[in-house]
This record gives C-alpha cells, structure tokens and sequence, in this order.
C-alpha cells in the first residue's frame, strides 16, 4: 500500500464556480450598460430639446429684415404692415411665424394676395433671419368717364371718388362709357381672316347680327347711367374684364400695341363689347364673355401676318367672332 493516496481534482466544482462568476460578471456589466444607455437616451433627448429651443425661439432665426423690390404704386410701408402682423401671429398657438423655419412662405403668399392686387409675387429667405419679397401690382383701378363725368373705380367695382379737374393720375386707365348710339358700329364690308388665312369677304352678317343684338339691350336706357360715389357699385365680373384685358396687352406691349384708353357701352356687362383704343390711331374690339387671352393671341397673329406691313392704314381689328378675325 503507497505511504501516499493520489488527489484527484474535482474539475466538475471548479468549472461550476467559474461559470457562476462569470455570470455574476456579465450582469454587473449588463446592469452598468443599461444604466450608460439611460443616460446616452437622456442626453440625446435632452440635446434635442435644446436644439429645437434653439432654432425655434433664439433671435438668431427670428426675420429682422424684410426687403421689398418693385413695388409702384402700393405703399412699402403699408405691405410692410400686413406682413409684420402676419409674422407676429402664433401658429399652433406658442410657435412665432417670423421664425425662419416656421414661416411657410405659400401661406404668406396667399395672405399678400388676399389684401394687393399683385401681378407677380416671389418670396425668398435669406439664412438666417431675412425676407426678400419681390412683387408688382396689377392695375388695381380706373378711371371711367360720363360725358363730362370722371370716377374712380376700383378692382372691386367700387366708386371710390369723383375727380375733379385734372387729376386724373399718371398712367392710370381711362375708360370711357358710350352709348350704343354713339358707336361705330362696323357694318361696312372688311376683310377677314379665317383659320389664320386671309380671305376676301365682308362679315356684314355678323357684325350687323351683333350690332342688332346690341341695340336691342340699349333700347331701354339710352341715358347716362346716375353714378355716387360711395353708393354705386359696377358689377366684379365686368371690372375684371376691363383690368384683365389691359393687364394680358400691358404684358405683351413689346410686340407693337399700345393702350390709349377703353371704351364701353354698358355698365352690367349685358353688350359684352370692349373697345380697346390703341396709340397707334386703330380700334380692337373685343368680347368680354369669350376668352381675352385667345381673343389678344388672335390680334398679334393678324398684326404679324396679314396687316403687319399696313398698320398705319387699319381703321379697326374685330376680334368678337372666334377664329373669324374682321379688320378695315
């Protein structure tokens, strides 16, 4: 028998307690990086918050300055108020629109419109707190004359004011009303052109259908309609027409007409005619029921076509028939 037993190593114990310490030691490290994520989310969110505090309320991104280009006749100081008060208004009920990220710039926009009669409107920011507006109005009013007679209208239809003596504005409108019987009513043969093709003909048939129709709207008031100031209100559709059809030439000026002044013969619109005379001593004539842009693409086809080289001689250009284009 050996003087000395041989131990044998329990390797089963020892595997097992070092298993659990290296359990107990991924739970300490599983512990720690949930707390280190806890704490990462807390300063990310609060990084967050203060990166929106800063872009939505530090002055920096506030609109100090506001610049206007190309206004006319529209006072800057009066723009300038309704966009500040549209700037100063909260939206969602705590957010300042004069922040720059928060100013929707359609929505200013739409508010510009609603209060000028603007023919171009384009708005810019500039990084970070300006507002570059360039803008130019239409042709918000009139002047419209009754015999010896002259009034303010405006775009609305409104009579604003009579005018007195001369003051009649630089380059404002001048819009004449005129009897039916006072007229000149084309009915002498002229020459037309159908489809773009010049052809020989004399129109009398509906012109004078037209002229008829005409007379026949007038025999009831063959008078001067009563015009206040204040009180009388010429009908939306019928204004529009006037300043449409001088806004659509006014933009094409550079192709060869230009208004002198206009001519109609009823206030409601019920004779549809408007007279447009042009600074080169020759007449248009138009119908505001029918499409004014298609009626003014007709006039520029036949003054580049047929009577380019005879526009000194041409009396009148009839463009109330479609297509069919009269001229003398």
């Amino acid at each position: 028998m050996p003087l000395f037993k041989k131990r044998r190593r329990d390797y089963h114990g020892m595997t097992y307690h070092a298993d659990s310490k290296r359990q107990r030691k991924q739970e300490r490290s599983g512990r720690l990086q949930k707390i280190l994520n806890r704490f990462y989310m807390i300063i990310i969110f609060g990084t967050l918050i203060w990166l929106a505090y800063f872009i939505l309320f530090t002055p920096i991104f506030k609109i100090k300055e506001i610049e206007l280009i190309n206004g006319q006749e529209i006072e800057h100081n009066e723009l300038s108020k309704v966009i500040n008060n549209f700037l100063d208004a909260k939206k969602y009920k705590f957010l300042l629109k004069r922040n720059f990220f928060v100013l929707n710039k359609l929505e200013l926009e739409k508010r510009l419109r609603e209060e000028f009669f603007l023919s171009l409107l384009v708005i810019e920011k500039d990084f970070p707190n300006k507002l570059i507006i360039n803008f130019k109005e239409r042709a918000s009013s009139f002047n419209l004359c009754l015999a010896d007679e002259c009034f303010r209208v405006d775009y609305l239809g409104n009579v604003l004011a009579k005018i007195e003596g001369n003051k009649m504005g630089e380059g404002m409108l001048l819009v004449s009303y005129r009897l039916e019987s006072e007229s000149t009513r084309p009915t002498s043969p002229a020459s037309e052109l159908d489809g773009g093709r010049a052809n020989s003909t004399n129109g009398e048939d509906e012109i004078a259908s037209l002229a008829s129709n005409s007379l026949a709207m007038t025999d009831r008031e063959q008078e001067f309609p009563k015009i206040t100031p204040g009180v009388t209100k010429i009908p939306k559709k019928r204004v529009m027409a006037i300043l449409d059809l001088y806004e659509i030439i006014n933009k094409r000026s550079s192709r060869g007409v230009a208004i002198e002044s206009m001519e109609i013969y009823d206030i409601d619109g019920l004779i549809n005619k408007i007279v447009v005379n042009t600074k080169d001593g020759f007449q248009v004539f138009f119908n505001e029921e029918e499409n004014l842009s298609e009626q003014v693409d007709n006039l520029f086809l036949i003054l580049s076509r047929e009577i380019k080289s005879n526009i000194k001689n041409i009396e009148y250009i009839d463009l109330r028939f479609g297509d069919k284009i009269y001229y003398k």
